[in-house]
């Protein structure tokens, strides 16, 4: 709901080129001025199964699976009954109401200062809805309930966080940060957060007890921080920037893969420019044995460049076909992605076990915004959950098919592969998603911000600065050292397709 002041409307442009012997984009995108929503509303569901089945013996497969036991330091056990959201607000007096969707029952009602949180406990496979007069911080996290005093280990979620305006750009932040590193040896830590700077930015972190830190950021960066587990933290930025959490596991057999849609920096998650982490070289790169990566879907023949943020080289340039995927592998701390038309990007796993308890899930959101066709790719070798939210009476197709979600409720698709998704409202789509095999597998995730449906067709104020590129010629001559030692691109299966 807005108030009278009306919409302030910027224009979009964003010129690029692939044919030529350089790559330029040089791009200003647009902002939809929001006044004051009466309210701000964040649905989500708890998976119904939180465990894991792993192979009694990785050297013989026919000894059958058995249930993965988990660190009490993690806060979680073998088989999982509850999850934890937690509700972190960035103004003083945020009045808060978190429902149960499907009875209406109204679990908590309060107020919650500037920097302050609070948790709610939800038992497996509830659908539930938080209501809020100011934006706030929405996180699913898999524990067992609060945390115990002193604790500095917990999940690590693969996520991107929402600003204080319910953007996935902005220029402040206000959440509760969770990590799941805490051994000073391991070889990732202090790299579980990362900022993306879009435009050049001074960035401020400050922690619930006052512990600061400053950053200096230019445009198309990134800086990787460490953020105590269970503190709360704002971060400021005179800039817009990004901020994402997770790390993306490369030879580690017994990890999972945790699969997320990337959010663009233009607004929304179908569009032109996107910024994220990948594995470098090394121990924590790609498995070429397991069957993920980044995925790219488009409606029309789209023409796509992926950057190194570190090195600003383009590093793949290709065409995806109009109605198909391609996934790459990108090796490099920080990539971004831009194409001419716009794309949803995805990290994904299909499913199949491809190593000896390879495992592949998801519990992630994206948004579909009003009369824009979206692609959807969901895995093809999993078991897949997409629940479609709506907070309006809302007109949805899914590749040609019509129907109708009243307001408040929910929609379950389970249909694998390519879709086109076209709404007359805003709205909000939860995928969960887990492997095949065993039959009787779980869903053993981490965590995932929820996002507002209310902030879903907001375009962000951004100014993009131009990447640097090699001419087209340098990529070719470099393509042998390219392909060993950069990036894999491969189409994915046709089936897949």
């Amino acid at each position: 709901m807005h108030a009278n002041k009306g919409l302030k409307i910027l224009q979009i442009s964003l010129a690029f080129s692939v044919l030529t012997s350089s790559f330029f984009i040089a791009c200003t995108a647009s902002f939809i001025v929001a006044q004051e929503n009466e309210e701000y509303i964040y649905y989500g569901v708890v998976p119904a199964k939180i465990y894991r089945y792993i192979l009694v013996d990785t050297n013989d497969p026919n000894l059958g699976w058995q249930l993965a036991n988990f660190s009490v330091v993690n806060m979680r056990t073998t088989v999982s009954t509850v999850a934890l959201l937690t509700i972190v607000a960035s103004r003083n007096n945020t009045n808060v109401e978190v429902y149960n969707l499907v009875t209406d029952e109204l679990i908590f009602q309060g107020m919650i200062n500037d920097m302050e949180k609070h948790y709610v406990t939800f038992a497996n496979g509830t659908v539930f809805k938080v209501v809020s007069d100011h934006p706030v911080s929405v996180l699913l996290l898999n524990i067992n309930g609060p945390p115990y005093a002193g604790a500095i280990q917990g999940p690590l979620p693969d996520t991107f966080y929402q600003s204080t305006d319910g953007l996935y750009v902005g220029k402040k932040f206000v959440f509760m940060a969770s990590a799941g590193l805490s051994n000073p040896d391991y070889r990732l830590v202090g790299k579980e957060f990362m900022l993306f700077a879009l435009e050049p930015s001074t960035v401020t972190v400050t922690r619930d007890d006052g512990d600061s830190n400053e950053y200096s950021l230019d445009a198309n960066s990134y800086k990787s921080l460490m953020l105590s587990t269970f503190r709360v933290y704002r971060i400021e930025s005179t800039g817009n920037i990004m901020v994402q959490s997770g790390i993306i596991e490369g030879r580690e057999v017994d990890n999972p893969i945790n699969c997320f849609y990337v959010p663009s920096a233009e607004g929304g998650f179908f569009g032109k420019v996107f910024y994220a982490r990948a594995p470098k070289i090394g121990r924590y790169s790609w498995d070429i044995m397991r069957d993920y990566g980044y995925r790219i879907s488009a409606i029309t023949d789209t023409k796509v460049a992926v950057f190194n943020l570190e090195t600003k080289e383009i590093i793949a340039e290709f065409t995806v076909k109009g109605g198909k995927g391609i996934s790459i592998r990108p090796v490099a701390e920080a990539i971004a992605v831009q194409s001419d038309k716009p794309i949803l990007f995805q990290m994904i796993h299909n499913g199949s076990i491809g190593r000896a308890n390879d495992y592949g899930i998801g519990v992630t959101f994206l948004s579909v915004r009003p009369n824009e066709d979206t692609p959807l790719y969901l895995p093809v070798d999993s078991q897949v959950e997409a629940y479609f939210f709506a907070s309006d009476e809302t007109q949805i197709t899914i590749d040609d098919l019509p129907f109708t979600l009243l307001a408040d409720s929910y929609h379950l698709y389970s249909s694998p592969g390519t879709h086109i998704i076209r709404s007359d409202k805003n709205l909000i789509v939860q995928v969960n998603h887990w492997p095949l095999e065993p039959e009787n597998q779980g869903l053993q995730f981490s965590g995932t911000i929820i996002p507002c449906i209310n902030t879903v067709h907001l375009i962000p104020d951004v100014t993009f600065t131009p990447l640097s590129a090699f001419p087209l010629t340098y990529i070719i001559i470099g393509g042998a050292v390219a392909a060993i030692a950069v990036v894999v691109v491969f189409l994915l299966r046709k089936k897949r397709s």
